[in-house]
């Protein structure tokens, strides 16, 4: 009878892990991730260049820090 009841509370256990684990942190990672992907990929479509090169590296190699944007 003890044993029966030590293991339904393991199994309580586990699927409250379970839950919290898919119900909280799954999602507020997923979260995280999407905003930085999407932030990337902004930056990324802003500073292309017709060649495909990312336009602040090539504007940092020709004039130092500075930024520039192509139109």
């Amino acid at each position: 009878m003890k044993e029966k009841f030590q293991n339904g509370a393991e199994k309580i256990k586990k699927t409250m892990l379970y839950q919290l684990y898919t119900r909280i942190f799954l999602p507020c990672i997923q979260f995280i991730i999407e905003i930085l992907h999407d932030s990337t990929i902004e930056a990324l479509k802003y500073y292309r260049n017709s060649n495909g090169y990312p336009q602040y590296l090539i504007a940092q190699e020709k004039v130092g820090v500075r930024k520039y944007h192509s139109s």
